[in-house]
């Protein structure tokens, strides 16, 4: 965005060929309140995401995460005062009803659990929403959407990262075992 602004305005015109489009920085500037929101709307479901993964066994979660569809639905007729059509309900019912013919093994009593994923199901399906409203409108690009929540994701990661004291397990995750070093 910069070198675009500030060096060579027709930069990164390859990239427009195939649809990417990348502003300058005073346009990516003029749109940061609607960007720092749509960034926090996808940093709230990442973070039920992860504290989800925590308290329940990756099956169940992914038997719930199949029906995010129907939170999507449930979240357009909130905000837009859309009805599915008929072909979308009954693709939303044979998708959640496969998805819990697939978990089913896996059900728990872990209330805990099913609120932190249906919060995940809940928080993507807004951002979805309102992300699909902001595209419409042409307010913001795809690669601005992705500029701010990297933009508020990567410090607020690794604040998570070092206050869960798992900054250890990333650095071995990344650069391998310290032990295997012989460090």
């Amino acid at each position: 965005m910069s070198y675009k602004t500030y060096v060579n305005p027709k930069a990164f015109g390859l990239f427009a060929t195939y649809g990417i489009a990348i502003p300058t920085l005073s346009h990516t500037a003029n749109n940061f309140k609607n960007g720092l929101l749509l960034g926090s709307m996808n940093l709230v479901g990442v973070l039920f995401g992860l504290f989800a993964v925590k308290h329940v066994n990756i099956p169940l979660f992914l038997t719930f995460r199949r029906c995010n569809i129907l939170a999507t639905v449930l979240m357009t007729y909130i905000v837009e005062s859309k009805l599915p059509t008929a072909t979308l309900a009954k693709c939303t019912a044979i998708m959640v009803l496969g998805g819990i013919v697939a978990g089913y093994e896996s059900f728990d009593d872990n209330l805990l659990g099913y609120v932190l994923i249906w919060s995940n199901n809940f928080a993507n399906s807004v951002y979805g929403v309102f992300t699909n409203k902001y595209n419409q409108d042409k307010k913001l690009t795809p690669f601005e959407i992705n500029f701010y929540f990297a933009l508020i994701g990567l410090p607020l990661s690794l604040a998570v990262t070092i206050y869960q004291g798992e900054l250890v397990e990333l650095y071995d995750a990344v650069y391998g075992d310290k032990a295997s070093l012989g460090l």
